[in-house]
């Protein structure tokens, strides 16, 4: 009796990995560089990245899903990431982003990708000095991202470059 091999359609991937492979992905090394961790073994790099990742997912994606639907306290942002049909959510605040990379003029695109790059510098420089003995390069966490003072500022002129765009 021969068995025979049922081909399984191929899974979709989940948001999350989607942001990683198609919005950061390709400015991870860089952001490495500047923020003077790409000497790291490749361990250790990971580690770094498995800290740095969420900081830019928290920014990119929950807090302007949080912002959109009034989820102020941390109890509702919580009940928020629980709810029924948040991965249709997710899937479209990353699309939103990678349409946003993909769109405009060469100029706005690289903009763009600049801006983003800055904010993953900063999220790595933050995930460095979460580990034990801190953070050797000793690096101010907003110094790389210029006239903007918080994270919160840098989304906020991602979104005015987007809105642009749209216009």
């Amino acid at each position: 009796m021969e068995k025979t091999k049922v081909e399984k359609p191929p899974r979709k991937s989940s948001a999350l990995n989607r942001f990683k492979k198609n919005v950061i992905g390709n400015l991870t090394n860089q952001a490495l560089v500047e923020a003077g961790y790409s000497d790291l073994i490749p361990i250790d790099k990971i580690r770094l990245l498995n800290r740095a990742y969420p900081i830019i997912w928290e920014n990119l994606i929950l807090e302007p899903l949080y912002q959109q639907y009034n989820c102020v306290s941390f109890e509702e942002q919580e009940r928020f990431k629980k709810r029924k049909g948040i991965q249709q959510e997710y899937n479209r605040m990353v699309d939103e982003l990678i349409i946003q990379m993909n769109s405009g003029e060469l100029d706005d695109q690289q903009h763009f990708r600049e801006d983003l790059t800055a904010m993953l510098i900063n999220a790595i420089q933050a995930a460095a000095s979460t580990f034990e003995g801190g953070n050797d390069n000793n690096v101010e966490i907003n110094e790389n991202i210029g006239e903007f003072e918080e994270w919160g500022l840098c989304f906020f002129y991602l979104k005015k470059c987007q809105m642009m765009n749209n216009l």
